[in-house]
């Protein structure tokens, strides 16, 4: 059978079980995207209980018992691998056709095999396991759709690492070809909760969820196709207003659209002209974060984006990420309390919410102004025209940072 035919198929079981569904919950219609050329990443934001876990696992589970396309769902933590089996145990139980009694978990240390009837339907793994999950590749690639519900949480909650955990999980599956001809690909299933998730910037996707149209499905960075989208009659069954102080009229959870504060951030249709006109450089931070600082001092502009995307930097402020192009920044003269009161002036702006949360929360007392300072002086300075002048300016170089270390180990003992 070929690879068009086999498509076919699924795209029009997808349809039908689409229309026979209760229609007062959503449809989950990035599954008609799912064979989609070139298309890796399908986020589906809406307000609360619209349906969308159950309508997408439902949906994957009878596709992969029909037609053999299995698919993974990823948790954040072991422990909430047990909700996942029992919205499988669930779904088994409610559709007529399948026999609950039937549906059995194999749980290993990195995964749980959920089977119906000795057939393989679909795993349930954690972003904290990947590493070792990387072991399990000969299993993972037989599941190449990937379904990250609840990727949007609360405050605090999130894995500080969660984009280079997903990546690894994601190039553990991508390894062989399959029936249907298709890359991975990784659904987000979530509500409009905050901006807080460490893969909203490795997704660029800020400035679309600040002006993306309700109610539609939109391609982005052209890989990505975004659906935020309100269920109006499913908000007329919930409890609105748990407490006084609630409003619910502009909550996040109701109305599918995210309080989106603009405070310190720059316009997005404008950053990258800011861009073409600065000066930048990057500083390590911790977590696999680096902060890009683009700056035009004649114009008084300075911006700063939190990127997990490996940058040559400059700068770091853990010692073991000290390179011979690198000067780790631990002499209290590159802090200051005094700077959080500067920053939240708007001495500097922010590339997105992300950004500007991540950075003000941990790094507020950093001296950006001195390191511009020192960046622009080292520019001016002289370059070497011959080997033997940069030898011996690499080598003094090394010298002075190797004394900043020794200096340092010194004073702590």
């Amino acid at each position: 059978m070929s690879v068009n035919s086999n498509r076919e198929k699924v795209i029009k079981h997808i349809e039908f079980m689409q229309a026979q569904q209760n229609p007062l919950y959503d449809k989950s219609l990035l599954l008609n995207h799912i064979f989609d050329e070139n298309i890796l990443h399908l986020v589906d934001i809406s307000n609360r209980r619209s349906g969308k876990s159950y309508g997408y696992f439902s949906k994957m589970i009878d596709i992969a018992h029909k037609f053999d396309l299995k698919f993974m769902a990823i948790v954040r933590h072991d422990d909430l691998k047990k909700s996942i089996i029992e919205l499988i145990d669930e779904i088994f139980g409610d559709i007529e056709h399948l026999d609950q009694s039937k549906l059995i978990p194999f749980k290993t240390p990195n995964y749980v095999k959920m089977q119906y009837k000795g057939k393989d339907i679909c795993l349930i793994t954690d972003l904290n396991s990947c590493s070792d999950f990387k072991f399990d590749s000969q299993v993972a690639k037989h599941y190449p759709i990937l379904i990250y519900d609840e990727f949007l949480a609360l405050e605090g909650d999130y894995n500080p690492n969660e984009y280079e955990q997903l990546k690894t999980i994601y190039k553990t599956v991508d390894r062989a070809d399959n029936k249907f001809g298709i890359k991975p690909k990784i659904l987000y299933l979530g509500n409009a909760v905050n901006f807080s998730s460490p893969l909203l910037p490795a997704l660029k996707l800020f400035g679309a969820l600040a002006s993306h149209e309700l109610n539609t499905i939109q391609r982005y960075n052209d890989s990505i196709l975004l659906y935020l989208h309100k269920n109006e009659e499913v908000n007329k069954l919930v409890t609105k207003q748990l407490f006084p102080i609630d409003d619910p009229e502009n909550d996040p959870m109701m109305t599918a659209k995210f309080d989106f504060n603009a405070f310190l951030v720059a316009p997005y249709n404008k950053q990258d002209a800011i861009i073409s006109t600065c000066e930048e450089f990057a500083i390590k931070l911790t977590e696999g974060y680096y902060c890009v600082v683009y700056y035009n001092q004649h114009a008084q502009l300075y911006m700063l984006d939190i990127t997990t995307q490996p940058q040559n930097y400059l700068y770091n402020v853990e010692i073991q990420d000290t390179t011979e192009q690198s000067y780790y920044l631990f002499e209290e003269s590159y802090y200051s309390a005094t700077m959080q009161k500067r920053y939240l002036s708007g001495w500097a702006c922010f590339t997105n919410p992300f950004s500007k949360e991540y950075f003000l929360t941990n790094y507020s007392t950093l001296r950006i102004n001195k390191l511009i300072g020192i960046h622009i002086s080292e520019r001016r300075k002289f370059v070497p025209r011959t080997e033997e002048e940069r030898q011996i300016y690499n080598d003094n170089l090394l010298k002075r940072k190797l004394n900043a270390l020794l200096e340092e180990i010194s004073t702590k003992n």
